[in-house]
């Protein structure tokens, strides 16, 4: 399955709970995530993010039951194949993309070879 189905699925998805949302009077919770600012011999690591048109910093969405660093460690390892040594909080940001979101940033220390994009 290509790319365009799956933001259409998430995009109608999307949809179909603000519209339950507002009928039942109901509000959702932030989604909440994580990126790494990841800098290397002088250089910041940014990814191609495949549901945007641009890059981004490596990072996902936090997992039910995970704190924020394992959601950390996981994101960026499966993005770049990097593995985060250590980590410090430098922001946070509330934003709205959709449903209502806030991002926790850090700046990471890796180790490991970049791996490659597909």
């Amino acid at each position: 399955m290509n790319v365009n189905f799956y933001k259409l699925r998430a995009v109608v998805l999307l949809w179909l709970v603000r519209f339950l949302a507002k009928i039942l009077f109901v509000e959702f919770p932030p989604i909440l995530s994580v990126a790494g600012l990841v800098e290397k011999k002088g250089k910041l690591l940014f990814i191609d993010l495949p549901y945007m048109n641009g890059l981004g910093l490596p990072g996902g969405i936090v997992g039910k039951g995970e704190t924020l660093e394992e959601s950390l460690r996981r994101e960026i390892l499966e993005e770049t194949g990097l593995k985060v040594e250590s980590s410090k909080y430098l922001w946070s940001t509330a934003g709205f993309f959709k449903v209502p979101s806030i991002s926790v940033v850090f700046g990471v220390r890796v180790s490991g070879n970049l791996k490659e994009s597909p």
